[in-house]
């Protein structure tokens, strides 16, 4: 089929290339062969395909490299092969599908051109072949019979200038209209910045207007000194200067390293990024020396071309998963640079995002549609919001900014907050519990070394001590075992109703039986012993004097600002023990391999001679020699006669009979049936397992078989011993 050309186009009109913004090239081998072949006219029309699916093939590009493709005369592949999986090695022959869609996102006013979705398919990583939307890398291309982009809410890229002077409007936006992006913390004493105009670092002065930089430091040599900004450094401060604003703050430059002026700044990390007219984040690179693409990095590429009056241009994908799968989103520290900012200017390889708290806007986007043609597959932690698909896509950035103002905090969320974090990454292992004060104080988390510590209801003190890793973490020296802060390595929350809940003791005192007791726990801090069992003894008669007092004594182990330094604020240096101390029940463990299980299964006894096997998550790696005893938590606070969650602590000894933590079980338990099994997530390669005596296999799954007879009263308990534990 010859090249199909409307009679009320020139030939000059048709083969116009706006890929570099120069070139008008005027000759028909400019499209490849095939290209040549295609009635662009009727393919552009849309509509549905024969089967009857919304989709058209245009072309099927056959054992095609992203090389080739890139590197052909064609424009049309060149645009295609810019949309290709870029994870696939660039050599591998690929089959590629170029094809209509009519799945639009909304409709366009009758007096504007229907745009038409091309989708561009290649195979997802583990393939060279195409199968389909829901397994292959999709990518999408709009067409439009117009040369108004505004009509489509497409912005024409600049490869290397960045709108400033539409980000400058919005932030002004943002700043007049937006409740919940005002700033409502105090002015940081002793703040220093950068002059945009001089380079020189000066004492900000009162009610100092001014940007902060979020980066990847990268190696030492990213770290210069203060004559000779690396490239990020000189990026931001261009793009300071271009957004109006005379002052930066980078860390870097900005705090005295080696000083108090550091311990200072350190506890006020959080509120410096909160009180920022705006944060600069440099999502795009790995280190200092990448500077901002659109500005002195790399330059931006936005896919297009035009073919008569008619216009191909690649629809925006720079989503939330874009930011996730940064270096930038893989550092501790970044993490709450982004999510106390009120206001963030994200700088990708793609284009630049704005993101406040109310609001999601692209560089390459007309109006408030965040994504008009749905380019993007949106995903949500922490929101579910049906089917609308612009505020999942809002949604979607949830995990780097709070909640509205007023929104109810579920009692789960610190827990969600921490476990997101603690799959970054730190340099340093004492920064642990300090890249996250900021948050902490966000939400007035009361907390003892990152642990949090609650009223909850019912008048019990909710203490977030029930969490573990996936698998064997890093050990932070200098900083508790007990709490998550002392690991390196991805941590997850039990739910608070499953949390540890220290309970008052019974007004008669303890007695004899197991049932009657209840564990007590205490914490050191500075010269005193903080026992939390007293806490909720306050709470009995729910007067407003006794609740003040309760939270009288929880604010002694609060981070507030007048006495932040005075439990973590610098914990290497801080004198106070980090111990914690509970008495209850500590249990001889007993470990066992069985076949099926690839590590070592703890047995527990549930009837005379029957043992339930159960995964242990190890913090560290099984020691025979060292790990014989568990301390049990029950998750009520107290052994009682109902049903509950059990937890045992497996205890690794050290110097001076105190213990670290080296993993975490949980059991459920009921006393009146005596029926127990674990909390382990079951699977194939973990269901429940009893032994007998000699460690031969009776009986799987629900344990139907081995649960005869009366219960006997937390016979898993037997060998144990009540005495006081100190975790350290």
């Amino acid at each position: 089929m010859a090249l199909c050309i409307p009679n009320t186009m020139d030939l000059n009109d048709f083969l116009m290339d706006i890929d570099s913004g120069k070139t008008n090239d005027k000759e028909i081998e400019s499209f490849c062969q095939q290209c040549q072949e295609i009635d662009w006219p009727t393919a552009l029309e849309g509509g549905m395909g024969r089967n009857g699916n919304g989709t058209k093939v245009i072309r099927i590009f056959e054992k095609k490299s992203r090389t080739e493709l890139l590197n052909s005369i064609c424009r049309v592949c060149r645009l295609v092969g810019h949309l290709v999986n870029p994870d696939i090695p660039e050599d591998a022959q690929l089959n590629v599908c170029l094809e209509t869609s009519n799945d639009l996102a909304h409709s366009r006013p009758s007096q504007h051109p229907t745009p038409v979705k091309l989708a561009v398919r290649s195979p997802a990583n583990d393939s060279t072949r195409i199968r389909g939307y829901k397994i292959d890398y999709t990518r999408f291309i709009i067409h439009f019979s117009s040369r108004d982009d505004e009509d489509v809410n497409i912005r024409i890229l600049k490869p290397s200038q960045v709108n400033f002077d539409f980000f400058k409007e919005i932030l002004l936006e943002c700043l007049d209209e937006h409740k919940e992006c005002q700033s409502q913390g105090p002015e940081v004493a002793e703040l220093k910045v950068i002059d945009v105009d001089t380079g020189e670092v000066r004492q900000a002065p009162p009610s100092c207007k001014y940007a902060a930089l979020s980066y990847v430091w990268g190696d030492n040599a990213s770290r210069s000194t203060q004559k000779g900004f690396p490239p990020v450094v000189q990026d931001a401060i261009t793009a300071t200067k271009a957004l109006g604003c005379q002052y930066l703050w980078v860390d870097q430059y900005c705090i005295d390293q080696d000083s108090s002026h550091k311990k200072l700044m350190i506890q006020k990390m959080g509120q410096v990024y909160a009180n920022a007219w705006v944060t600069i984040i440099a999502a795009s690179g790995s280190s200092a020396h990448d500077g901002l693409p659109g500005i002195g990095g790399s330059q931006r590429y936005q896919g297009r071309v035009d073919i008569g009056r008619n216009r191909l241009i690649e629809a925006s994908s720079v989503g939330s998963d874009t930011i996730r799968l940064s270096k930038w989103a893989t550092r501790g520290w970044t993490y709450q640079e982004g999510y106390l900012s009120k206001r963030r200017l994200i700088f990708t390889d793609k284009e630049v995002l704005f993101l406040c708290n109310e609001r999601l806007l692209k560089e390459t986007q007309w109006g408030d549609v965040v994504d008009p043609y749905k380019a993007m597959n949106p995903k949500s932690e922490f929101s579910s919001l049906g089917d609308d698909h612009d505020s999942r896509i809002i949604s979607s950035f949830d995990w780097m900014r709070p909640p509205l103002v007023g929104t109810y905090l579920e009692d789960e969320e610190i827990g969600l907050l921490i476990e997101e974090y603690s799959k970054r990454n730190l340099s340093q292992d004492c920064d642990s519990l300090d890249a996250f004060l900021g948050i902490l104080k966000l939400y007035r988390s009361n907390h003892f070394w990152g642990i949090p510590l609650e009223l909850y209801n019912g008048g019990s003190v909710y203490c977030g001590l029930i969490w573990n890793h996936q698998s064997i973490a890093h050990r932070r020296d200098g900083l508790p075992s007990w709490s998550w802060s002392g690991w390196g390595g991805p941590v997850k929350f039990s739910a608070p109703r499953y949390q540890l809940h220290i309970q008052s003791p019974p007004l008669e005192g303890f007695g004899n039986r197991t049932i009657e007791r209840i564990l007590q726990t205490s914490v050191l801090r500075r010269d005193k012993t903080i026992d939390l069992k007293l806490v909720p003894g306050l709470h009995r008669k729910s007067s407003f004097s006794e609740v003040s007092s309760i939270n009288s004594l929880l604010s002694e182990l609060e981070e507030s600002d007048e006495s932040a330094e005075s439990c973590v604020s610098d914990t290497l240096h801080d004198e106070d023990p980090k111990e914690l101390s509970i008495t209850s029940f500590i249990v001889p463990l007993r470990f066992r391999k069985v076949d099926t299980y690839p590590g070592v299964l703890l047995t527990l006894a549930v009837r005379p001679g029957v043992f339930l096997c159960t995964p242990v998550h190890f913090d560290r790696e099984y020691n025979s020699e060292s790990h014989k005893w568990g301390l049990v938590l029950p998750s009520s606070g107290k052994y009682s006669q109902s049903w509950d969650h059990y937890n045992i602590i497996v205890l690794h000894p050290i110097a001076d009979g105190k213990y670290e933590r080296a993993g975490i079980v949980t059991l459920l338990y009921d006393v009146s049936t005596g029926f127990i099994k674990s909390k382990y997530p079951t699977d194939s390669a973990s269901p429940c397992i009893y032994l007998d005596a000699l460690d031969r296999v009776i009986g799987r799954g629900d344990g139907s078989n081995v649960y005869k007879g009366p219960p006997n009263e937390h016979f898993f308990l037997n060998g144990s011993r009540w005495e006081t534990v100190c975790l350290v």
